[in-house]
């Protein structure tokens, strides 16, 4: 039997069935295949099933040193059994080797940045994919600031079905009050970045350089005058901050 006298949908239905690394094995088997396995329709119906029946689980770890990052799959199944530990190759070639990945996985795709922050990358790990994303220049820096640090976040809108970046670049003054922030959103969906409006905790400066994706916002921590602690979150469908308040007002 031809790869012809398959109807479509059950050729779909069978290769979204198969773990990825037997898709990415048969990507060269015929050019129907190839574009069947990259569709996006195909790619969300792949995920769905493997949420489903809990199988194709994978743990992405990580191996640093002060100069050098290595990366390595663990497949494990339903019985918490694991697999073999497989090295994979670096997704970057950057000076120092050193990798930083932003928050966690979000649907088998991770956020990463070298040690500058001058290359910045979605990477799907399970086919290999790298989507290097394109940096904005800042529009005006303050005349005046003795800092300036650059955060990034990373996380998914589902209910545009898109894969958003933060950018926060921040600047502060000797006394370490704000000065002033530019934000920006990039959208996968849309491959661009859109200037938000500013960070609105007037005085606060981002206390830990982490920003945590969770229930469709992304989430950080600001600190004012070294002692009052608020969390301030970003919804990532409507692109508003809200703000709240820590239970003892400490970081």
């Amino acid at each position: 039997m031809s790869e012809s006298d398959f109807p479509p949908e059950i050729l779909f239905d069978i290769l979204s069935r198969l773990p990825p690394k037997d898709l990415i094995r048969i990507l060269c088997v015929s050019k129907s295949w190839y574009a069947i396995i990259h569709d996006h329709h195909f790619i969300k119906a792949h995920l769905q099933r493997s949420i489903q029946t809990n199988s194709a689980r994978t743990l992405l770890l990580r191996s640093n040193s002060a100069l050098w990052s290595d990366f390595y799959s663990l497949s494990f199944n339903g019985d918490e059994a694991f697999g073999t530990l497989v090295p994979i190759e670096r997704p970057l070639k950057c000076p120092g080797d050193y990798l930083e990945v932003l928050g966690c996985s979000v649907n088998g795709v991770v956020c990463i940045h070298d040690c500058e922050c001058t290359d910045v990358c979605l990477w799907n790990t399970s086919i290999q994919k790298l989507k290097k994303i394109p940096l904005p220049t800042l529009e005006h820096q303050p005349p005046s600031y003795s800092n300036r640090y650059t955060l990034f976040g990373f996380g998914y809108d589902s209910a545009n079905d898109d894969f958003k970046v933060l950018r926060i670049t921040q600047f502060e003054n000797r006394k370490r009050e704000s000065v002033d922030s530019q934000v920006g959103v990039y959208s996968l969906k849309s491959n661009s970045w859109k200037k938000i409006q500013s960070l609105p905790c007037h005085g606060f400066c981002i206390h830990r350089r982490e920003i945590v994706f969770t229930n469709g916002a992304l989430c950080w921590l600001m600190r004012k005058d070294n002692s009052r602690c608020i969390i301030l979150t970003l919804d990532l469908a409507n692109e508003n901050y809200r703000e709240f308040h820590t239970p003892s007002g400490r970081g």
